[in-house]
């Protein structure tokens, strides 16, 4: 019993070392400051915004799309990655998606696939994922632009939601 407390205890000293390490990092990440203001610069200029996440990141989307409507006082829908029909697509304009920190391959395989349908019907994603994570880095959008991607570390997915709040709250600084 007492080994399984202390294996226990240092794995969730170990998370929360490295939750901290990263968060201190990414504080100091110009490019991390310079992707963010221009996505937000993005969201504050369009006129439909949803937030899209599962599992662990639903929340996280559910939380930055009523985050986004105090700050802009416009509507910000939200909903889970896999709900998000073509109806739905066609409708909005940018799109805040969390994929961060799921690492089940059939999850991001259908990610994947969800984001080349929001891409083919003309809309703008913002894509939070994770620093491991390259499949972005070269796509094309219509408008000849890369897509938007903000790459944070992997973490264990109990600690991730608290990355991604403070990569929200950057995103919410910018938007004011």
């Amino acid at each position: 019993r007492n080994i399984a407390k202390e294996k226990f205890s240092l794995i969730l000293k170990n998370d929360l070392n490295f939750l901290k390490n990263s968060i201190d990092k990414l504080n100091l990440d110009n490019n991390l400051d310079n992707t963010i203001k221009r996505c937000a610069k993005l969201i504050k200029s369009s006129n439909n915004i949803k937030c899209l996440g599962s599992g662990i990141n639903y929340n996280l989307a559910k939380y930055t799309s009523k985050r986004i409507i105090k700050t802009l006082k416009r509507a910000c829908a939200f909903d889970i990655l896999e709900n998000h029909k073509h109806i739905d697509i066609s409708a909005e304009s940018s799109i805040v998606v969390f994929i961060s920190n799921i690492n089940r391959p059939g999850y991001q395989n259908d990610a994947l696939s969800e984001i080349h349908k929001i891409i083919s019907h003309n809309n703008i994603p913002i894509i939070i994922t994770n620093n491991s994570d390259n499949r972005f880095d070269e796509i094309i959008l219509p408008n000849k632009s890369k897509i938007n991607v903000i790459k944070i570390p992997e973490l264990s997915e109990p600690f991730s939601p608290y990355l991604n709040i403070f990569i929200i709250n950057k995103f919410i600084k910018f938007l004011k």
